[in-house]
């Protein structure tokens, strides 16, 4: 899980490094991750900008659980509402997409999970904030591909 508001690169965060034993990744868990993750970043965010970040997330159980809705309302979050199956317009798919090329061009391919952990922190560190900035831009574009398709697949 990776956040960025503008030009503002947030962590990169392994879910499963944040959940207790075998457990899935719940409501609970994602909880605990915007707790110790997120909540700094919007104060990083607000302090830099000077007004809050509205925050994106898919329609995943664990983002629209009532506890984690409620969670977002107490701590002054405004979320973005947001359509089903729509990874087109959610900016942050581009970077996992950059992300993916930017490890399968490497001239040593990770071996194993702690290799591509590894990996995936340094190449999130080196992206540019140009990248975040531009996927930003490219949004009034993705918004007209959706409409043009009528909501069908874009090239995004």
């Amino acid at each position: 899980m990776g956040c960025f508001a503008g030009g503002i690169k947030g962590p990169l965060i392994f879910c499963d490094e944040n959940k207790e034993g075998n457990e899935r990744i719940n409501s609970n868990t994602y909880i605990t991750i915007l707790n110790s993750y997120l909540l700094p970043f919007e104060h990083t965010v607000r302090e830099l900008t000077g007004r809050p970040a509205v925050f994106q997330q898919d329609n995943a159980p664990i983002h629209t659980a009532k506890i984690t809705k409620e969670w977002f309302r107490t701590n002054k979050i405004v979320t973005m509402d947001w359509p089903a199956n729509s990874p087109d317009l959610n900016p942050i798919e581009n970077l996992w997409k950059q992300l993916k090329d930017n490890i399968q061009s490497r001239r040593v391919f990770p071996r194993n999970i702690n290799e591509l952990r590894s990996a995936l922190k340094e190449e999130w560190e080196n992206l540019d904030c140009s990248h975040f900035e531009a996927v930003v831009a490219s949004m009034p574009r993705r918004i007209n591909a959706v409409l043009e398709a009528k909501s069908g697949p874009t090239k995004y």
